[in-house]
């Protein structure tokens, strides 16, 4: 009975440093999850400011070759407006044939100059457009690397704690029947060994 309550003792000692080593583990590893979380976060923030940026400086280039255009057409307008006073005060006719291959090669000149801003607007676009792509492949890959990670982290603490969990072997509290063991009396054993040879 003394052995029993000494094997009792140390069996539950042990069952408690399993358990509390476990509970560290799974601590720790809450922790290093939520740091992972936390770094995703940031990531992800600065992705999304990144991305704001980019959407921001798209709009403008849109918003400056606009008005680009818009200013190139006026100066086209006043110019044209100027020139043909200009031929009136010398009493030239705007009908003329030197008078519409002026006239016209004036307005392709802005055409071609107005076309040029468009695609100089669309090429600032384009490259702001590809930031903000990247920032949310960058948004994306943070939260892709934080699920990894947690499955990784997980990972590690299973296998660190496999080895400390209490196995259910039996014990001196609930022996296992394949280590229980049975004594017999010697002046039983005698006559049943015997009864057996004989």
């Amino acid at each position: 009975i003394f052995l029993r309550g000494i094997l009792s003792k140390t069996s539950k000692s042990g069952t408690l440093a399993a358990v509390t080593q476990i509970g560290l583990i799974a601590g720790g590893t809450m922790m290093s999850i939520n740091a992972q979380k936390q770094a995703m976060a940031y990531q992800q923030q600065q992705a999304a400011l990144q991305r704001r940026q980019y959407k921001m400086q798209a709009d403008a280039a849109t918003l400056e070759a606009t008005e680009k255009e818009l200013e190139r057409k006026r100066k086209y307008n006043s110019q044209l407006s100027t020139n043909r006073a200009l031929l009136a005060q010398m009493n030239i006719t705007p009908d003329s044939a030197s008078s519409r291959a002026f006239f016209k090669a004036n307005k392709e000149t802005m055409k071609r100059d107005v076309e040029r801003i468009k695609m100089a607007g669309v090429e600032k676009r384009l490259a702001a457009m590809y930031g903000v792509q990247q920032a949310d492949v960058m948004s994306a890959a943070a939260k892709s690397k934080y699920r990894s990670g947690v499955i990784s982290t997980v990972g590690r603490s299973l296998l660190a704690a496999k080895p400390i969990a209490p196995k259910d072997s039996g014990s001196s509290i609930s022996p296992s029947p394949r280590k229980t063991q049975i004594f017999l009396p010697s002046s039983l054993t005698k006559p049943l060994l015997i009864k057996y040879f004989v």
